[in-house]
C-alpha cells in the first residue's frame, strides 16, 4: 500500500497491463472455442475428433424434411355449395318432372340442363311416387353425391400440374366431411375430352342406367365448374407439419477419426461436423484437458500483455508512468485484436488479412504518436496475439510481422500527406507478394487453394493501403488521444502566416528575427544528436511569443533607448520574467498544441537573470558604502531566477543553449570562430553546472556535439567581412565622426 501511494503512476500502469492481460486471455479462450471455417474454404490442416461425439447430420435431416414436404399431400378444398347443388338437382329431378304430360311442359332451363327427351322424361317420371322421388332414386342420388365428394373435378391448370406427378398424394377436404386421401391421377379435368366418359362411369357407379345417365352427366357438364380447388396455404401448412415430424439424423464419430484433411474444400456437412465436434468437446470432453487449454490461453495472454508492459516500462518509462496514455495504448491494442477476431469470424477465408491489417494500422498510428521502435515492438506483439487468436499455423505468423516491419520501415518521417499513401502502397504491394509465398507453404497446390491464396494476398495488400488512408484521416484524433504532435501538424505550425507568428512579426520584429535564428540553430543541433529537429524548430519559433506584450523591454526590439535604465532591477526582473507567463497565455489563447508549451515555459529553466542580478548587487554595494551598516541585506541569487520548470526534453535543453548563444553572439564586438566556440561552451557548461539539464537526459557527449554544431553555425553567420580601402568608404574628414568606429584593420562597424 505504501508503494502504491508513493508511485501512483506505476501502480496504475500495472493495473492497466493486468487488465489487458485478462482481456487478451479471454479473447484467446473465446476464439479457441470457435470453428474459423466457412463453406468453400480450403482447409489448412487435418481435423481429427478429440472425443467420441454424436453429431446431428443437418444435411441428411434437411434432405429428409424436404422429402417429407414433397410427400405431404396437396390439399384440395371442395366447393360445398356446388356439390350440394349438383346432388340436390339430380335427387329432386323426378319430383320436378312428375306433373309434366309432355316434354313441352318441361321448363326450358331444366330441359337443357338435364338433356330431357320424351323417352328420358317418361323414364325419370317413373321414379316418382306421389310427387316425390322413389327410395331407389334417392339411394342412387345419395351415392352420386358421395362419389362427387370423393372425385375431384378440377380446372385444366390444376389437372396438368397433377398429371406431371401422377403418384402425388391428394387430400380432399369438404366442410362437414372427413378428409379423403387420393392420388393426383384421380383428378378429373372439367375441360378434358374424356370428361363425358368419366362422368358416365361415375353415374353408372352410382346405379343410374340408360338415359338416366345422360341426364346426370348433362347436369354436371352444364355447370362445368371445378368442384375442388387447390388450397395452397393449407397445403404449405401440411408440408411444414410433415417436415417438423421428421426426427433428426445423427452421425457418430469415435475419438481419433478424421473429419477432413488438409487441402479439402469445406462443405456444409463438414462444417457442421466440425462445429458439432467442437461443441461436444467443450461440453463433454475431459475436464482436465479443457481446463489446461483455458489456462494455457490465459497464460499466453498474460505473457503478451506483460511483454508489452515490460517493453514500455524499459524503453518508454514516461509512457508507462502516464496512465492515461498507457490506457489509450491498451485500448488500441485490445480494439485491434477484437477487429482481427471479428474479421476472421465473419470471413474465415480472409483470416490472413484479418491478422495482418489491424497490426499494420496500429503500427502506423504508433509511429505517428510515438516513435518507430515502440511501434515495431507493440504492433509485432499484436500480430502474434492475432495469429494465436485466429489459430493460424506458425508460418502464417510471418505475415503480420512482415507487414508491421514494412510499414515502420516506410514511415521514417511523415512530413507530407503523400508519405502515408506511398508507404501504404509500397508496404501493401510487398506484403501481398510475401503472402503469396507464405500461403504456398500453408495450403496444398490446387485450384481452390490458388484462388484462396490470390484473394488473401489481394485483400492484405489493399487492406494495408486502406489502413494508411484511415491513419491519415485519424491524425487529429491521434494527436488529441496521445497528446502528441505529428510532423504534418508541426509543418502547419511553422508557417509564418500563423496568426500568433504574424502578431510576433508585427509587434516585436527583433524578437521574430531572434526566434528564427534560434529555430535554425536548434533544428541543426537536435538533428546532430538524433532528437526531433522539426519539433525543436517549431517550439523555438514560439518560445519568445510572450515578448510581444512588452517588446520595448527587450534589447532586440530597442532602438537606442533602454527603458530599464530608469527602472529598479527588481522591477525590470518582473517585466523580463513575465514574458514566460505571457507566452503561455498566448499559446492557450491561440490553441497552440500542449507539446509546444514546454518550449515556452522552460526555455530559461530556473536560470539567473544575470544582468539585473549583478546590477542589483552593484546598486546594493553602492548603497552600502553610502549608508554603512544600516543598508538592507544584499539581493539573493534565488530572487533573480526564472520560475522554471527546467527542461524535461532534449529539444528544450538544446534550445535553451541556442537561445542564450544567439543573443550573446550578436552582442560580441568582434566575433571569431574561436571566441564563438568559447562563448557557446561557457554557456553550456554554466547551464550544466547550474543543474538545468538534470531532467532531460542530455549526455556529455551530446552536449559536446551540440556545442560544436551551434558554434559552427554561429561562426558562419557572423563571419568576417572582406576589408575595403578606407578611401572608398569614407572621407578623411568623416573618419572620426560620432557613431562610426574604424578598426585598425580598416573595416567598418556600427557603434550601435
Amino acid at each position: 500500500m505504501r508503494w502504491v501511494i508513493a508511485q501512483p503512476g506505476t501502480a496504475w500502469g500495472l493495473l492497466i497491463i493486468l487488465t489487458l492481460a485478462l482481456v487478451i486471455g479471454l479473447v484467446l479462450v473465446g476464439m479457441n472455442r470457435r470453428v474459423i471455417l466457412e463453406v468453400g474454404q480450403v482447409a489448412d490442416r487435418t481435423k481429427v475428433t478429440r472425443v467420441p461425439v454424436q453429431v446431428d447430420d443437418s444435411l441428411a435431416t434437411d434432405a429428409d424434411r424436404q422429402a417429407a414436404r414433397r410427400d405431404a399431400p396437396k390439399v384440395y378444398t371442395g366447393d360445398a355449395v356446388l356439390l350440394t347443388a349438383l346432388a340436390d338437382g339430380v335427387a329432386n329431378l323426378p319430383a320436378a318432372l312428375a306433373d309434366a304430360t309432355s316434354i313441352d311442359q318441361v321448363d326450358a332451363a331444366i330441359r337443357q340442363r338435364f338433356a330431357i327427351t320424351e323417352t328420358s322424361l317418361r323414364l325419370i317420371q317413373s321414379q316418382a311416387a306421389g310427387g316425390k322421388p322413389t327410395a331407389a332414386w334417392r339411394r342412387r342420388a345419395d351415392k352420386l353425391a358421395d362419389l362427387l365428394r370423393t372425385t375431384p373435378l378440377v380446372d385444366n391448370e390444376t389437372y396438368q400440374q397433377g398429371v406431371l406427378t401422377p403418384g402425388e398424394r391428394v387430400e380432399l377436404v369438404v366442410e362437414g366431411m372427413p378428409p379423403v386421401n387420393l392420388r393426383s391421377a384421380d383428378l378429373i379435368n372439367i375441360d378434358g375430352r374424356r370428361l363425358d366418359a368419366q362422368l358416365r362411369m361415375l353415374a353408372l357407379s352410382a346405379g343410374f342406367a340408360g338415359e338416366e345417365i345422360d341426364a346426370v352427366v348433362n347436369s354436371i357438364v352444364d355447370r362445368k365448374a371445378p368442384t375442388f380447388r387447390l388450397d395452397r396455404a393449407l397445403t404449405q401448412q401440411r408440408a411444414e407439419l410433415a417436415a417438423a415430424g421428421v426426427q433428426p439424423r445423427g452421425v457418430r464419430f469415435n475419438a481419433g477419426e478424421v473429419l477432413f484433411t488438409r487441402g479439402d474444400v469445406i462443405t456444409a456437412s463438414k462444417l457442421e461436423l466440425a462445429r458439432g465436434e467442437s461443441q461436444a468437446y467443450w461440453t463433454l470432453g475431459p475436464a482436465y484437458q479443457r481446463y489446461a487449454e483455458v489456462a494455457a490461453m490465459m497464460g499466453l495472454g498474460a505473457l503478451i500483455a506483460l511483454g508489452l508492459g515490460a517493453y514500455v516500462s524499459a524503453y518508454s518509462p514516461k509512457l508507462f508512468a502516464r496512465s492515461r496514455r498507457l490506457a489509450a495504448l491498451a485500448l488500441l491494442f485490445a480494439g485491434a485484436l477484437g477487429v482481427s477476431c471479428l474479421w476472421a469470424i465473419l470471413q474465415p477465408r480472409a483470416a490472413v488479412p484479418a491478422v495482418c491489417v489491424p497490426p499494420v494500422l496500429v503500427a502506423a498510428i504508433l509511429v505517428v504518436a510515438y516513435e518507430r521502435r515502440t511501434a515495431l515492438a507493440i504492433a509485432s506483439l499484436l500480430g502474434l496475439a492475432s495469429v494465436l487468436a485466429v489459430r493460424l499455423p506458425i508460418e502464417a505468423g510471418v505475415l503480420p510481422l512482415a507487414g508491421v516491419g514494412l510499414i515502420v520501415w516506410q514511415l521514417r518521417e511523415i512530413r507530407h500527406r503523400g508519405t502515408l499513401i506511398r508507404a501504404g502502397f509500397v508496404a501493401g504491394l510487398l506484403l501481398a507478394a510475401i503472402t503469396l509465398l507464405v500461403e504456398q507453404l500453408r495450403l496444398p497446390m490446387s485450384q481452390p487453394a490458388l484462388t484462396q491464396t490470390a484473394s488473401s494476398a489481394a485483400l492484405a495488400g489493399i487492406g494495408v493501403l486502406l489502413a494508411c488512408f484511415v491513419v491519415l484521416g485519424l491524425l487529429p484524433s491521434i494527436e488529441r488521444s496521445f497528446g502528441v504532435l505529428t510532423p504534418l501538424s508541426l509543418i502547419e505550425l511553422r508557417d509564418p502566416r500563423h496568426p500568433l507568428l504574424q502578431m510576433l512579426q508585427q509587434r516585436a520584429p527583433g524578437t521574430w528575427v531572434h526566434s528564427m535564428n534560434v529555430a535554425n540553430l536548434t533544428e541543426q543541433a537536435c538533428q546532430r544528436i538524433g532528437a526531433d529537429g522539426l519539433l525543436a524548430y517549431v517550439g523555438a519559433l514560439y518560445h519568445d511569443a510572450g515578448k510581444m506584450n512588452r517588446p520595448e523591454m527587450f534589447v532586440e526590439n530597442q532602438s537606442g533607448i533602454n527603458r530599464h535604465d530608469k527602472l529598479a532591477p527588481s522591477m525590470s526582473l518582473l517585466l523580463i520574467v513575465a514574458h514566460v507567463a505571457d507566452g503561455m497565455e498566448l499559446a492557450r489563447e491561440h490553441h497552440i498544441p500542449a507539446p509546444l508549451w514546454h518550449f515556452i515555459e522552460a526555455h530559461h529553466g530556473t536560470t539567473v537573470v544575470e544582468y539585473f542580478y549583478h546590477r542589483a548587487r552593484k546598486q546594493h554595494d553602492q548603497a552600502r558604502k553610502e549608508a554603512g551598516a544600516t543598508a538592507a541585506d544584499p539581493p539573493e541569487e534565488g530572487q533573480y531566477r526564472y520560475p522554471g520548470p527546467k527542461p524535461k526534453t532534449k529539444e528544450v535543453a538544446v534550445m535553451m543553449v541556442c537561445d542564450a548563444a544567439e543573443g550573446a553572439a550578436r552582442a560580441m564586438p568582434d566575433p571569431t570562430p574561436i571566441k564563438i566556440e568559447q562563448m557557446v561552451r561557457s554557456i553550456a557548461e554554466r547551464r550544466l553546472a547550474d543543474g538545468q539539464f538534470d531532467q532531460c537526459e542530455l549526455t556529455m557527449k551530446e552536449i559536446g556535439a551540440v556545442v560544436q554544431t551551434i558554434s559552427k553555425s554561429l561562426a558562419s553567420i557572423h563571419h568576417g567581412r572582406v576589408p575595403y580601402p578606407e578611401e572608398t568608404l569614407i572621407s578623411k574628414d568623416r573618419r572620426h565622426a560620432p557613431g562610426i568606429v574604424v578598426p585598425a584593420t580598416g573595416s567598418v562597424a556600427s557603434a550601435g
